[in-house]
């Protein structure tokens, strides 16, 4: 008794890439009868829907799996300059990290790469709080992939997102 479907985690586009996952899902959705996303591909429309084409990344994962997301989002159409990450093995050990972690990286990897259009927090790590600073900061799109999902169930069920506080992709 649903009217979307999202699919959390990384592992679908990561490990089959951006190509099949969409595959996946597109036969999800018609095999149910709803809308299905995945949290990456979610992501990736959120991006677009801001008319992003440049982005860096930050996350707390290992240098192996950020490959595979650099790669994932570039061949879903984006110009990734630069991804960075915590090193974080388990996704348990993304909740130790301090609050600001996010932010610190997402920063770091922006004062390398002035140029780019976005800066993208990817994972579950405590991302969210910290997209208004870093917009304000910047003065670039930053966009949570926690708050895209976001973004994506409310604008698939006809919601148009005004949520203050939380950068220009929530705020509408």
């Amino acid at each position: 008794e649903c009217d979307a479907i999202l699919m959390g985690g990384i592992t679908l586009g990561t490990q089959r890439g951006y190509a099949a996952e969409q595959e996946v899902v597109a036969k999800l959705s018609r095999q149910v009868g709803l809308p299905v996303s995945t949290a990456m591909s979610a992501t990736v429309e959120a991006l677009k829907h801001l008319n992003l084409r440049t982005t860096v990344i930050a996350t707390a994962y290992k240098e192996s799996i950020n490959q595979a997301v650099k790669k994932y989002y570039e061949d879903g159409g984006l110009k990734v300059l630069a991804i960075k990450g915590l090193e974080a093995s388990k996704p348990v050990d993304q909740v130790k990290l301090p609050d600001y972690a996010s932010y610190k990286v997402a920063r770091d990897l922006f004062l390398q790469h002035p140029d780019v259009d976005s800066l993208l927090i990817q994972g579950r790590w405590r991302s969210v709080v910290y997209v208004q600073e870093l917009e304000d900061d910047t003065g670039r799109a930053v966009v949570s992939s926690t708050a895209a999902s976001l973004w994506w169930v409310m604008n698939t069920l006809g919601m148009k997102p005004s949520i203050a506080g939380f950068g220009k992709l929530l705020a509408g």
